[in-house]
């Protein structure tokens, strides 16, 4: 869009470029991924997925909670950003885009550019990846502490590589899920900031 302005566009612009260029290792990944299997592999893979559902859902209540019962306004502005981002992120971008691209899931063994539209199930974006990342741009721009920037955005990572290692994404669903989650999470935090 054109209020994106010319750093917009390039940040846009590198997002697209990312994405398309790990389309072409999705196969090489998947590959590794599956060749790679292991017990405990898969039971930290099952771990991390709750990173990406039932944690950032913690975040945003807990983060209230301490708001209203501590009257601590810092918790609160993390907790209504974080809830708006995730609103943003999951019914504005990665639930449309998913019906919309219906992109087939690497276990149905079609390959990475079979889609079929107008079906919910889609592989891209990884609702997972996105709410993860959208939470750790959120935490990381409120807690403006490297350490903790560190922190987050490794576990939202480690929630992306769990979605391969489970064979239900491909690297690209991946990748591009961290760009929306990331670019939606520090918008809000940012433009909340300008209010």
């Amino acid at each position: 869009p054109l209020w994106w302005g010319p750093t917009g566009g390039l940040v846009a612009g590198g997002a697209v470029a990312r994405t398309g260029v790990s389309m072409l290792l999705d196969h090489e990944a998947r590959s590794w991924a599956q060749s790679n299997q292991s017990t405990t592999g898969g039971e930290i893979a099952n771990a991390m997925k709750y990173f990406g559902t039932a944690v950032p859902l913690g975040v945003i209540v807990g983060s209230y909670i301490v708001g209203e019962y501590a009257d601590n306004v810092p918790a609160k502005r993390l907790a209504a950003d974080g809830l708006e981002a995730s609103i943003l992120s999951s019914l504005m971008v990665v639930y449309p885009m998913k019906f919309l691209l219906g992109r087939s899931r690497p276990s149905e063994e079609r390959g990475s550019q079979s889609y079929n539209p107008f079906n919910i199930s889609g592989s891209m974006p990884s609702s997972h990846t996105a709410e993860a990342f959208t939470m750790a741009a959120v935490v990381a721009e409120h807690a403006d502490n490297p350490w903790v920037s560190a922190l987050v955005y490794g576990l939202a990572a480690g929630v992306g590589v769990s979605r391969v290692y489970e064979d239900r994404h491909w690297i690209s669903d991946v990748v591009a899920s961290a760009v929306i989650g990331t670019a939606i999470g520090k918008a809000v935090v940012a433009l909340n900031r300008q209010r």
